[in-house]
């Protein structure tokens, strides 16, 4: 059976869960993104909708972005790019899925562990957090995790932090794009106006939506729903990597 046309409904709801949580988009849409479409095109559409959804939080909160930790995670995250872009290129669909629902199932996982602060910034920390956030974006779409750590670590809580998110989330989706179509590694699906148009406004309504709901839904329920349904995802993605790999 055709699932395309359910693709709006996990946009619209990582759309609402980013509005709340502040970086629930990739992690709850990805995974079934990419099992609808594929590894390597799934997560080319992630990062185009990411930077959609982060292009508009970051004309909300331009204001409040630390630019020198963004300009030194942004310069860190190329590397990771590459490196996410160069592994891709050598795996095999189905491999490249196993991997990706992997990437995406320890993320969450890591989402769900993230603590209280117990170390000190540092611009070793800072440089790490960046080419792990571009690994995760080239290879599954996500960066979200690699800095919500490092913040939770360091003990990073200002309104700064999720100003700096967006502006982290734009720049790595524009640069994992733009270096898998210079070297041909991944392309975007072949989507209608229709379905552009729809995960277009599906978006942006989850993120209205999710501005009317963070005054009333409670943080930690948000961030437990978030888990489940992208925890959820991910094992799908990996299982039917797995089955792909023995048929």
């Amino acid at each position: 059976m055709d699932w395309t046309f359910l693709i709006w409904l996990p946009v619209a709801i990582g759309a609402v869960l980013q509005r709340v949580t502040g970086m629930g988009f990739a992690l709850t849409a990805a995974p079934f993104v990419v099992l609808i479409y594929g590894a390597n095109a799934g997560v080319m559409l992630v990062n185009v909708l990411s930077a959609l959804a982060a292009g508009i939080g970051l004309v909300t909160l331009r204001r409040a972005v630390v630019w020198r930790r963004l300009a030194s995670l942004l310069v860190a995250a190329v590397p990771g790019v590459v490196a996410g872009v160069l592994l891709l290129q050598v795996l095999d669909p189905a491999t490249s899925e196993i991997v990706v629902g992997s990437v995406l199932l320890l993320a969450v996982l890591a989402s769900a562990a993230i603590r209280t602060a117990v170390v000190e910034h540092s611009t070793g920390g800072l440089l790490a957090t960046g080419v792990a956030a571009g690994f995760g974006s080239a290879l599954a779409g996500v960066s979200g995790p690699a800095i919500a750590a490092y913040a939770a670590l360091t003990g990073w809580r200002a309104t700064g932090l999720a100003a700096t998110m967006q502006g982290l989330f734009l720049g790595l989706a524009v640069t994992t794009v733009t270096v898998k179509l210079v070297s041909g590694a991944a392309a975007l699906p072949a989507l209608t106006w229709f379905a552009w148009a729809a995960m277009a406004l599906s978006l942006v309504g989850g993120l209205v939506v999710g501005e009317l709901l963070e005054r009333v839904l409670p943080r930690p329920w948000a961030w437990r729903l978030l888990i489940v349904i992208a925890a959820t995802g991910a094992a799908a993605t990996v299982l039917r990597g797995v089955l792909s790999l023995r048929s």
